[in-house]
């Protein structure tokens, strides 16, 4: 690195940033959900998430139980957004950052 400097020039240290804590699973608890959605948020970067709103495909009724491969098959996206979610003095505070996308 040394011999990429011109002369006089100092070193910059640049301190990365902390990673924002991921509020995924907050954001998922704290989002109004119909009786059969399964709400999926992921974290982006920064403060910014997106959140699926997963619900039973028309026809025979999906087995209950975790969210897995099967799950996509029997079930589609119904909702899809884009949010900024920070913690205020101890409160999650979410807005969207887009208008919603309904699936229909």
């Amino acid at each position: 690195m040394k011999d990429q400097l011109k002369d006089g020039e100092a070193h910059v240290a640049v301190q990365p940033q902390p990673p924002a804590s991921d509020l995924s699973r907050q954001i998922e608890s704290a989002m109004v959900k119909e009786p059969l959605d399964r709400v999926r948020c992921i974290h982006l970067f920064g403060t910014f998430y997106r959140c699926n709103w997963w619900a039973p495909a028309a026809g025979p009724a999906s087995r209950g139980g975790g969210f897995d491969w099967a799950t996509a098959t029997t079930h589609r996206v119904r909702k899809s957004t884009f949010l900024n979610a920070s913690v205020d003095s101890g409160r999650l505070v979410i807005q969207e950052s887009a208008a919603p996308v309904a699936r229909d």
